[in-house]
């Protein structure tokens, strides 16, 4: 960041690559680049940016006549002095009428008193006067050498007189002569009552319309005062106490006045890059508290460490800090390795370099150097302005408006009537670290004048410092680097956590992009999931690969970084089918389940499998068991490759059980003796039931029921395993059905109380005829016909089935399917 104004809240970015130049390529973007005003208050827009005051010469005391003031967007200097004046009294000095009591200063103020004039009342006359009836009083001889030179402003008559009585007929005229020529200047008549102008009031005449007076007919002017008396009584008499001239004129003079103004600003950094003293390279020098000095008698040599022009500039000057004698030069590079011949360059230089970088070669004969600068773009002053006004006394020697930066004196205008643009290098008053610019402003008006007015208007219009600059960066990311990672062949894989490691300038850390990529992706992916770089290693697979991290910001300014990974070869171990928990089966119903195995890393030839017991065996791809005994029995599968073992266990639950079904059933009409069905009739109904199991079954409970009616549940004490038992359901009474066809179902082990191998057998069905009660002889021959058609073909059904049973007991018969 560089000129970030602290008062005045600019943020002014300024990559200082640095003093020291690492010579590394930077994918930092350039987003903002303008020039900067380091003195943006010389605009003159806000007059509260700026303190003015003015003072007197050598003192600190408010200035009269010059003032300071900002406004209308410009300074204004101003000095506003008027003219100068003094007076000059002179009274006449001898009456060429002898009047001598009339001559000198007024000196009579109580005229009446008694003894007349006795001012301070002690009995004693302390002055006097003269007076007519008539005759005229001249006086003259006006001292007036004082005045030679002068500029004359106006004249004055100023007579001490007194009429004691008011003025009926009688007047009384005051005259001057000049040259033979006499004027009239007043006349009084017609008064009231008395007229006293010497209580100390005398009073004052201007002669300024008679001519334009000289000194010269100023001092050989003669007055005459007239008492003009009309008929044989005179009203009053003319007391005339003093007379004389009163002249006002321009009086010389010189002095100074001071109109002021100042500004301060404060900036984080200046366009000044500065080197380390303590860095670059050194022959016959030494630290000292001073900076570098001389080892020996040997001159000491110091090549500074380069320094980097930044973005879009232009180097300044060279600002050496020597005390002593030291000679300079200059060389430059484009790319901060092939470097030019050096060249002599002085304090103040301006280095006419394009390239980039630049170091400096100081050869030291005595003295310290304590450090030197460079400035950027040539750090200058500008003041634009005018002075107004007609200048006349202004001494040209002392009246300078002077512009100082930083306490030391950069310019002297001198006040004269024009414009002026001035410019100056400032770069030498900043400081690399930032710092305050502050500007004074002080115009010294300082007159040597006959007496005249002037005014005089010292404007600044326009103050600047050019140089700064602003340069906005949008930086790389930047994130904490990763470590390699090593992992085991199939041991899984791994989440590293990374993206809240990651900062950006501008960019936020959820908008930054990052990808994750493997160079081997055949033994290793890599990705990022929620911030995290996922890293997969692949089946089987072993090796090492390089993950290449890339992270973007919104301008794809990247940060990049890679890291290896490491995948150790492991020998597998077989692999197998899982085994169910546990499995069920039948004695000497030998059960096959489909099984394999196999070895990553080893061909299923050179593989090993061990079954225990031994009545378990695998083969063509299935482990077959064949338990001799009932129980519940443990079987182990082991695989082998030679070096690595494998086993697993299922538990073989071996059974033996009833097996309980119905072979055959009987119809018997007692009515009748056959197998007819009859409403009405007793009908029972014999059931054979087979135990084809391994176990005794006992006891076996019988259900006989007609469309879900129960007639009976007769039971069967005991079975042993083959054997064939009968039960006969005989409550066919407590049925209550209609003729036509109905559904005959008998169910062996209807309580459940059995545990057989097969539970879905134990249900018979079938459809009999319930024939009518054949009680209406009446009935036609085709109901005869039809059952006895039916009563035939149910005599065959039972031959069928009786056959069939002796089949069945014989063969092992199939089971009867339950009807659900």
């Amino acid at each position: 960041m560089y000129m970030g104004r602290r008062n005045i809240a600019i943020l002014l970015v300024f990559l200082l690559f640095g003093s020291v130049v690492p010579f590394t390529a930077s994918a930092d973007t350039v987003i903002r680049s303008e020039s900067v005003d380091l003195f943006p208050a010389g605009t003159f827009d806000d007059a509260s940016e700026w303190t003015v005051w003015s003072n007197k010469a050598y003192s600190e005391d408010v200035a009269e006549y010059s003032t300071s003031m900002v406004a209308d967007g410009r300074l204004s200097m101003t000095h506003d002095r008027p003219a100068n004046f003094n007076e000059i009294t002179a009274w006449a000095t001898y009456s060429p009428t002898g009047d001598n009591l009339s001559i000198g200063q007024p000196d009579c103020f109580k005229p009446s008193s008694n003894p007349v004039c006795d001012n301070d009342l002690d009995g004693d006359s302390d002055g006097g006067y003269s007076w007519t009836k008539g005759p005229v009083i001249e006086l003259a001889g006006f001292d007036f050498s004082a005045g030679g030179g002068l500029d004359i402003v106006n004249v004055s008559l100023a007579v001490a007189f007194r009429v004691p009585d008011s003025l009926q007929q009688d007047s009384i005229r005051f005259i001057v002569e000049s040259n033979g020529t006499q004027s009239l200047v007043k006349t009084y008549a017609h008064t009231m009552g008395e007229v006293n102008h010497m209580n100390y009031n005398t009073r004052i005449f201007s002669l300024d319309s008679i001519q334009s007076w000289s000194w010269d007919e100023l001092s050989n002017l003669k007055i005459i005062l007239d008492y003009v008396s009309v008929g044989e009584f005179d009203d009053s008499e003319l007391q005339i106490d003093a007379a004389g001239l009163i002249v006002k004129h321009l009086q010389p003079w010189g002095t100074f006045e001071l109109a002021k103004a100042s500004h301060s600003v404060a900036f984080d950094e200046f366009p000044i890059l500065s080197a380390d003293i303590q860095s670059g390279s050194k022959s016959e020098l030494t630290m000292a508290p001073c900076g570098l000095q001389n080892s020996g008698s040997a001159p000491g040599l110091w090549v500074t460490e380069s320094l980097q022009l930044p973005n879009g500039q232009s180097w300044g000057r060279f600002h050496p800090n020597v005390d002593g004698n030291t000679s300079w030069e200059v060389s430059s590079s484009a790319d901060g390795a092939i470097w030019s011949s050096s060249l002599t360059i002085a304090e103040g230089d301006l280095l006419n370099i394009s390239d980039e970088y630049v170091r400096f070669h100081a050869t030291l004969l005595d003295g310290c150097i304590s450090g030197f600068s460079v400035d950027i773009n040539n750090p200058t002053l500008t003041i634009q302005g005018q002075i107004l006004g007609e200048i006349h006394s202004m001494v040209n020697a002392f009246s300078k408006l002077r512009i100082a930066m930083n306490g030391e004196e950069i310019a002297a205008i001198n006040i004269s009537e024009g414009g002026f643009n001035h410019s100056v290098p400032v770069g030498h008053l900043l400081s690399a670290g930032g710092g305050q610019i502050e500007v004074g402003l002080s115009a010294r008006f300082h007159w040597s004048s006959t007496g005249e007015s002037e005014t005089i208007v010292v404007q600044v219009e326009e103050m600047n410092i050019v140089g700064g600059y602003l340069i906005e960066w949008d930086r790389d990311p930047q994130c904490e680097a990763q470590s390699d990672q090593y992992f085991d062949e199939d041991g899984g894989g791994r989440l590293l956590e990374f993206l809240y490691t990651c900062t950006d300038d501008l960019t936020s850390n959820s908008d930054l992009v990052p990808t994750a990529t493997s160079s081997e992706p055949s033994i290793l992916q890599a990705s990022f999931v929620d911030g995290q770089i996922r890293l997969q290693p692949a089946a089987d697979a072993s090796g090492q690969s390089t993950v290449s991290i890339t992270v973007l910001d919104e301008r794809q300014n990247a940060w990049t970084n890679s890291f290896d990974v490491f995948i150790s070869e492991i020998d597998d171990a077989p692999e197998m089918d899982e085994l169910p928990v546990e499995l069920t089966m039948e004695l000497n119903q030998p059960l096959s389940i489909p099984f394999s195995y196999w070895d990553r890393d080893t061909p299923s030839s050179q593989l090993s499998i061990e079954i225990t017991p031994d009545w378990a065996t695998f083969s063509g791809g299935e482990i077959t068991f064949n338990p001799t005994q009932f129980g519940v029995k443990t079987v182990t599968v082991k695989v082998t490759d030679g070096v690595n073992e494998i086993e697993q266990t299922t538990d073989l639950i071996v059974t033996q059980r009833a097996d309980l079904w119905v072979q055959s059933i009987d119809i018997l009409n007692q009515n009748t003796g056959d197998s007819t069905v009859s409403e009405g009739n007793a009908i029972e109904i014999y059931v054979y039931v087979r135990n084809s199991g391994n176990s005794i079954a006992q006891p076996v409970t019988i259900r006989c029921s007609v469309n879900g009616q129960t007639f009976g549940t007769p039971q069967i004490a005991m079975m042993s395993p083959g054997d064939l038992s009968s039960a006969v359901c005989d409550q066919w009474n407590l049925l209550d059905v209609q003729p036509g066809e109905v559904l005959l179902e008998v169910e062996i082990d209807w309580t459940g109380d059995i545990d057989e191998t097969n539970e879905v057998n134990n249900v018979w069905s079938g459809t009999i005829v319930v024939n009518p009660t054949q009680s209406d002889a009446g009935e036609t021959s085709n109901t005869d016909g039809a059952l006895s058609a039916y009563s035939s073909y149910l005599w065959v059904g039972v031959v069928i089935l009786g056959l069939l049973g002796i089949l069945v007991f014989m063969y092992g018969p199939n089971q009867i399917q339950k009807i659900e």
